[in-house]
């Protein structure tokens, strides 16, 4: 979806050329390259900017000498634990400083280096200050005593904490502007202004052919065939046996269902996103964690009360695959000239048969059911990479 976006934004840069031309393009820009504002982009920084905000908070606490226990993006200190959710990784912050950032270089500033200077301060200084934000709230909840109580309103706290920081940065930048003497720019008669109606015409005309050729080119990359699943039997050690069907493990009460889902070469990668999203727990209070095998990277989710798991590892062409660009060109291609690798998505679930309340209780059989999920990964993707193949 990003891709397409900045598809759009790309046409209309392609119109304004084509119509106004070069000349014009030079004087606008700043205003036409801060249309990449639109476009709501950064999503797949998220996990990457989760981690460096635990990353972050673990490290103050171990200066500060507090004790502390982390897992991925949980961190327990004694007054309760706290998660490195999806809304605290700072995503908002960066990309609101970047926006401002661009607006601040292109106005307050004519130098490249300084401009520059500005749009790399605008990526560090939220990445620090996010952190740091975070850790305050860490640190309050320990002196407080109360871990809720700190995290409560975290957000509306962060986006004043934030507002903050960039005064600052504003006010270091101010001595350093060199709006001063601009001279205005006055675009006069353009030599080929006569033309612009014809030039309008045509890029319409071309507009016109993207926006009907598109949707049959992507009728072109997909088979429309629906994927296949697969029962996987796991098989796993440890008191486990096999239920009722084959691609069932009881372990004591838990219940550990495996899966491979099969896609057809003649697919886009967008289905298989899909197909995982409606395969994963959506649940901003899941626990998030991730199991490093030798041919993939399984991201797992697991209920906050302790329940349902559910790890997932992707491959294409013989190899691990993600969301990324690279995935989604890579099937294109797959698509378009009948490549013999398909993507497939490797499911572990685990169901716990029962209802534990007790907090030392809970977190024992959490750990459980993690060495479950582990040990069904591990087994499973030597055949996901096989059938990626």
């Amino acid at each position: 979806m990003e891709g397409r976006q900045l598809a759009v934004i790309g046409m209309v840069w392609a119109l304004v050329l084509s119509v106004f031309g070069w000349p014009f393009v030079k004087a606008m820009a700043a205003p036409l390259s801060y249309l990449v504002f639109l476009v709501p982009f950064g999503e797949f920084m998220v996990p990457s900017l989760q981690r460096w905000t635990a990353w972050f908070i673990v490290g103050g606490l171990n200066v500060l000498g507090i004790p502390n226990y982390h897992d991925d993006l949980v961190i327990e200190i004694p007054a309760g634990s706290f998660l490195v959710a999806e809304a605290c990784a700072g995503l908002r912050f960066m990309v609101a400083a970047l926006a401002f950032g661009a607006l601040y270089a292109f106005t307050m500033f004519q130098s490249p280096w300084r401009r520059v200077a500005v749009m790399a301060l605008a990526v560090i200084v939220p990445l620090v200050a996010n952190g740091a934000r975070a850790l305050g709230i860490v640190l309050l909840g320990h002196y407080v005593g109360n871990a809720e109580a700190a995290a409560a309103d975290h957000v509306v706290y962060g986006w004043v904490f934030f507002s903050v920081v960039i005064l600052l940065l504003v006010l270091v930048g101010m001595p350093f502007r060199e709006d001063r003497d601009r001279a205005l720019v006055i675009l006069s008669a353009y030599p080929g202004s006569q033309r612009g109606m014809a030039s309008l015409v045509s890029s319409a005309l071309l507009c016109s052919m993207l926006a009907v050729g598109a949707p049959a080119f992507a009728h072109i990359l997909d088979s429309g065939e629906p994927p296949t699943t697969l029962p996987f039997q796991l098989s796993l050690a440890g008191g486990c046996g096999s239920g009722s069907n084959e691609a069932v493990d009881r372990c004591e009460n838990a219940v550990v269902t495996a899966s491979l889902v099969v896609f057809s070469p003649r697919t886009t990668w967008a289905k298989v996103s899909a197909e995982r999203r409606k395969l994963m727990i959506q649940s901003d209070e899941a626990l998030t964690f991730s199991i490093a095998t030798d041919g993939a990277v399984w991201h797992a989710r697991q209920d906050r009360d302790g329940g349902t798991v559910v790890a997932l590892a992707s491959w294409l062409n013989g190899r691990p695959a993600g969301d990324g660009l690279r995935s989604r060109l890579v099937q294109a291609l797959n698509s378009l000239f009948g490549g013999r690798g398909q993507p497939v998505i490797g499911v572990v679930a685990v169901q716990p048969g029962v209802s534990i309340t007790n907090a030392a209780a809970q977190q024992r059989y959490r750990a459980w059911i993690r060495k479950l999920v582990e040990a069904g990964a591990t087994s499973m993707t030597t055949e996901g990479l096989a059938l990626s193949r």
